[in-house]
This record gives structure tokens, sequence and C-alpha cells, in this order.
């Protein structure tokens, strides 16, 4: 748009235009007037400054020109530049991937030669011990101690490692591993075994405490069954010794003794001295499995035998074989020298002591000692049979003195008292009985056991004096005999029943008094029957022979009912006079019984007599109420 258009334009618009507020200031300025002659000199100044402005436009645009083409000259060279760049870049690609491929190959060779190393280390660590590692597990100058079980153990790792080999077929890296390890761990075992039985010879002195190195040394030879058991023995004989001085100066010094030699059976008190060696014998058991627990570092009393706890993991799960049985095996080897010594020792002395109660007391501490100690040793021990051999042969003794005892008595003539009451020698077995049961009751630790015992005691001391008064009874008549019987069974009764109310003898006494109370009753209707002068007339009846019967019966009638006659009054007070060596209460209670059987068997009497003869009232009038009366029952 040229000036003029644009004035006509501007003028055209609104005064409130901001483009004519424009124009109006120009117009202002170039102080224009409205006239033609200002409109021709202004058009002319604006189309000459125009021009001016055109030209000025032209050459501007010819400069743009002339750079352009400088830039398109540098836009040519930079082009070729970058050509020769790209084909430079080109053979730098190349050059660079070749050069990186070489730095992949050697990459990938480091690491390869990186877990070859690795694995050369743990092969190492693994699989190979150092020369000084094999000079401490095999030389004995060098001593056993943390170092030596640390190395110890890693050769026993290794040869666990070699058996993984085998397992992933590296067999001939395996198989030769393996046989230097064998080599190395046998070195290292018979260091172990030389250090212990150099260390077990301490083990005689009472103060020796083992240490932990040869509680762990013990665990680790245990696999070597053969040193293992060479180390047993040493010990064992060590400690065999010990306690067999320790029990010469038990028996020599341990009483106001001077000398075992001189032991007799009058200077001491023989039960203290059973029960100071069974003492003895019972505290070294326990010290001995305390000291082998001590020992082996474990707890025989618990479920489990466990082992130490600082040791590898492939041990951490191992128990000792057997060990239990073991340490019982060499407790009870090392206290039988002793034992033996005890038992021929008692058996000796026991002989020629009379007093049967000392016997007994002996043999029933060995039994208490014997089941003391079967809580601690196992029942197939020689500790426990000599106690119980021991005991049975104290029993044994103890047996034949009751015997030999019963052997003077059957000697003396011997015949019950006039009193019938239970002979001397039944009172004093039951005498005995009493104070052996003392006895009994502070050995026995249950109920049961201490029933046991006295059924046993009974057997022995109690059955052959019954025996003996049953052997005197047959030398008297009936009642004598049953009451004489009863007397000493009613003393033997009650006195069980004193020391053992739920024996089973006391019943078999009570059945056996019954049955003589029995026999009594019957041997008083006899009295009844012959002292009235019944029997004879029974006799008769039960003949079967009718022929001349009532003339018979008439005269015994008249004999009989003389007797009867005398008879009643003191039928009650003579009977029971028959019996008066019989507890009173017994004695009235058996004759009153038998006196009603004797009414009722003359009720029966009458009822046969009415049948046979119509006259019988005339020589035997008594009716059974009136004999009952009469005999006050």
């Amino acid at each position: 748009m040229d000036p003029l258009s644009k004035i006509s334009q501007i003028l055209s618009h609104s005064y409130s235009d901001t483009q004519i507020k424009k124009i109006f200031k120009i117009i202002t300025q170039t102080k224009l007037k409205n006239d033609e002659i200002s409109k021709k000199k202004f058009k002319v100044n604006n189309v000459s400054n125009i021009i001016s402005i055109d030209t000025k436009i032209i050459e501007e645009f010819e400069k743009i020109i002339i750079e352009l083409r400088t830039l398109k000259d540098y836009i040519s060279t930079i082009k070729n530049l970058t050509n020769e760049a790209e084909k430079e870049a080109d053979i730098v690609s190349l050059k660079s991937t070749h050069f990186l491929e070489q730095i992949a190959t050697i990459y990938d060779k480091k690491l390869l030669i990186n877990t070859k190393q690795s694995w050369l280390k743990l092969f190492n660590n693994n699989f190979i011990i150092e020369n000084e590692d094999l000079e401490i597990l095999s030389s004995i100058s060098k001593p056993v101690d943390e170092k030596f079980f640390e190395i110890f153990f890693k050769v026993k790792q290794i040869h666990l490692n070699c058996q993984k080999l085998l397992i992933a077929g590296y067999n001939k890296a395996g198989v030769e591993i393996m046989e230097k390890m064998d080599k190395h761990l046998d070195m290292g075992f018979e260091k172990l075994y030389y250090f212990i039985q150099r260390e077990l010879k301490l083990a005689k002195y009472k103060s020796y405490e083992p240490k932990d190195d040869i509680k762990k040394a013990l665990y680790i030879l245990s696999e070597k069954d053969d040193l293992f058991k060479k180390c047993l023995k040493t010990i064992s004989k060590e400690r065999q010794e010990l306690l067999s001085e320790n029990f010469q100066f038990k028996l020599i010094h341990g009483n106001s003794l001077t000398s075992l030699q001189q032991i007799k059976i009058q200077t001491y008190d023989l039960l203290q001295y059973t029960s100071d060696i069974l003492s003895w014998i019972h505290q070294t058991v326990v010290n001995e499995k305390e000291f082998f627990e001590m020992l082996f570092g474990i707890n025989i009393d618990s479920k489990s035998v466990k082992i130490m706890n600082n040791l590898p993991s492939f041990y951490s799960l191992s128990e000792y074989k057997d060990i239990g049985k073991v340490i019982f095996e060499i407790i009870d080897n090392n206290i039988l020298n002793s034992c033996e010594i005890f038992k021929i020792k008692i058996e000796s002395i026991i002989q020629d002591i009379e007093d049967s109660v000392i016997i007994y007391r002996i043999a029933n501490l060995i039994q208490f000692y014997h089941f003391t100690l079967q809580k601690i040793m196992p029942n197939d021990s020689y500790l426990l049979n000599i106690l119980k051999n021991t005991e049975k042969n104290v029993m044994n003794v103890f047996s034949r003195n009751i015997q030999k005892r019963l052997y003077f008595i059957k000697k003396s003539n011997l015949f019950p008292s006039p009193q019938l009451e239970a002979p001397s020698f039944l009172i004093d077995a039951i005498s005995e009985l009493k104070i052996l049961h003392k006895s009994i009751e502070a050995t026995c630790n249950s109920s049961e056991s201490l029933e046991n015992c006295i059924k046993a005691i009974l057997k022995i001391i109690l059955d052959p004096y019954c025996d003996l008064c049953c052997s005197i009874s047959g030398e008297l008549d009936e009642p004598h005999k049953s009451i004489f019987l009863i007397n000493c069974w009613k003393t033997c009764e009650e006195s069980i029943s004193q020391i053992s109310p739920r024996n089973s003898k006391i019943q078999e006494f009570k059945d056996d008094i019954n049955n003589l109370f029995k026999n009594l009753e019957s041997n008083q209707l006899d009295y009844f029957f012959n002292a009235s002068g019944l029997n004879n007339l029974i006799n008769i009846l039960e003949s079967g022979e009718k022929k001349n019967l009532e003339k018979s019966l008439d005269t015994i009638l008249i004999e009989t009912s003389k007797n009867f006659q005398n008879f009643l009054p003191f039928a009650i007070t003579n009977a029971l006079d028959r019996i008066k060596y019989l507890e009173i209460l017994n004695a009235t209670r058996i004759t009153n019984k038998a006196a009603e059987m004797f009414i009722e068997k003359i009720s029966d009497l009458i009822s046969i007599l009415a049948q046979v003869m119509d006259n019988y009232q005339t020589y035997f009038h008594w009716t059974p109420n009136e004999i009952k009366s009469l005999l006050g029952v």
C-alpha cells in the first residue's frame, strides 16, 4: 500500500481511531497545509522518500544475496568437510569395532583367569594343607591345643569334601586327595592317642580334673575304635588302682583297727562294718559316674547323650556310640576288685555268727544297697550280681542258722506245755521277726517291696517253727491238739497283724483257726453224746437189727436215762473244762454251738424212737426244749 492510499485509508477512519491520531501528529510535525501545493510537495517528498528507501532496500538485498552466496560456499565447504569426516568416522568406526572386539576378548579372558584364580584359591583352602600345619598335626613335640584342633578339623572337612568330589565325578582328584587326608588324619589320631595316654596317667590322683582339651580329644578319638579302647583301658587301669588304694585305706584306717589282718568279730560292729563298706561302694560308683560324665562331657541320665557344643558342624549332631554302656562297664570293672573283697570278707565272717538277727540285717542291708545301685548301674553288671549273690549267700547262712536252731530244738524232747500255750521257741521266733521287721521297714522304699520282704522272711523264720508246732501237736489227742494249734496260730496271726496288716499269711492262719474251731465243735459234740450215753442208743438204732430191737431198746433206754439224768446238770461246765486252755469267748461259743447241734440230734433221735416204740417216754421223758433249758443254751 502506497502512502497516499494509506493516508486515504487513515482519513476514512473515525477520529476515535488511534491511527488517525498518529497521522494528525505527523501532519502537525511536518507543518503541512491543506492546499494543492502542499499536497504535491508532500507527494513528491514521499515518493522521493519511498524511492530512496527502496534503493536502500535493494542495496541491502544485494548485500544479502552476496552473503547468501558466501554462505552457500561455506555450506558447500562444510558439506565437503562433513563427507570427509563421515568417511574418516567410518574408518574409525571400523577400527573401533575391531578394538572393542579385542577389548571384549581380553575382558573375557580376564574374567576366566579371575574365576580360575578364585577356584584355585577355593581349592587350596578346601583341599590343600600347608606343610607348617602338617607339622603341627603330626609332631609329638607340638602341643595339642586349639591350633591343633583347628588343623585337624580342616583335614577332616577336606576328607568330607573329597566325598563331594567323588559324587560330582572327579574321581581321580577325589581319590588322590582323600588318600592324603587319610594319612594326615591317621597322624592326627596317633598324636591324640599319645596325648590322651599321657594325660590319663594323672587320672589315678584324687585331685585330677579333666581339661576341655582332653574331653575334645577323647570324643574325636572315639572314631578310631582300636585307639579309643586302648585309652579306655588305660584310664580303667589308673582308676582301678586309685579305687583299690582307697578301698584298702578304708579297710585299714577307716576303723579304729590298725590293719585288715587284725579284724576280729569281737572287736567291731559287723553291721556297721558292712554298712561302711557298702556306703563306700555306693559313693564310689556315684563319684566314678560323675568323673566319666565330666571326662566325656556328657550326661548319661538325659534321654540323649549329647556331646560338647564347641565342635564343627559335622560333629554337632553326633553322639558317642553306646558311651553310657562303655562308662558303666569301666565303672563295673574298676569296682569289681573291691566288691569281691567285700563278698569274701562278709561271707567268711558270718559263718561264725550265731545271732540270726545280725545275719539278716546284713542281708537286708546288702539288699537295700543292691536296690539303690540298681538305679545307677545296669542289671547285668558284675557289681549288682556280686551284691545279689552275696545277699543270697548271707540269706542261706541265715536259713542254715534257723535250721541249726530247729535241729537243737527238736533234739530237746519237746512236748506242749500243760496249758497248751504257744511254745517258747515260737514266741522267740516271733520276737525275732518283730526285730527284723524294723530293719526291713528302714531299708525298703515302697510298700510293695516291704510286703515282699516280709513274705520272704516269714517263709524262712516262721514257717519252720509252725511246722514244728504241727509236729509236736501230733503227740496230743483232741481237743488238746486243736487247742494247742489254735493258740499257736492265734499268736502268729496277732503278731503278723501288727507288722503287716495286709499280709496273706494272716488269712491263712485265720482259715486254719476256723477249721480247728470246727474240729473242736465236732469233738465237743462227740463228748456230749459219749458222756450222755446217747451214743449207745444211736448205735443200736443204726445197726438195723429188727429182731429183739424193742427188748434191747428197753435195756439201753433204762441205762441211758440214768446217765442222761446225771449228765445234764454239769454238761456245759464239763465241756468247757475240756477246752479251758482256749480263750474263754471262743470256748463258750464252740461249746454252745456243739450243744445246739446236740439238741438237734436229740430231736431227730426222739422222732426215730417214736416210730420204733410207743412207750419210749417211760424211759426218756425229756423234750428238746427241756434239754435246751437245762443246758442253758
